[in-house]
């Protein structure tokens, strides 16, 4: 074909296919990976919330805060 136009450089050969569905298949393991840790985590999460509720309060308790001292609004 390059002899019907000689001036004509032909072109440069597709790049592997290999190589990108390599670098593709690691990214999507990654990703993968990141969402398993991130289930997991939210799993935890929403385990603590259900059964870690807080040392028991009586009924009628009342919590009592000392308002002595300074409270500023900001941090210094």
């Amino acid at each position: 074909m390059s002899e019907a136009f000689p001036g004509r450089v032909p072109a440069p050969p597709p790049p592997p296919g290999a190589q990108r569905r390599a670098g593709f298949g690691c990214l999507l393991s990654a990703m993968l990976v990141l969402a398993v840790f991130a289930g997991l985590g939210f799993l935890g999460l929403a385990i603590v919330f259900v059964m870690g509720g807080g040392p028991p309060v009586p009924e009628g308790s009342v919590l009592v805060v000392g308002t002595e001292g300074d409270y500023p609004e900001t941090l210094p």
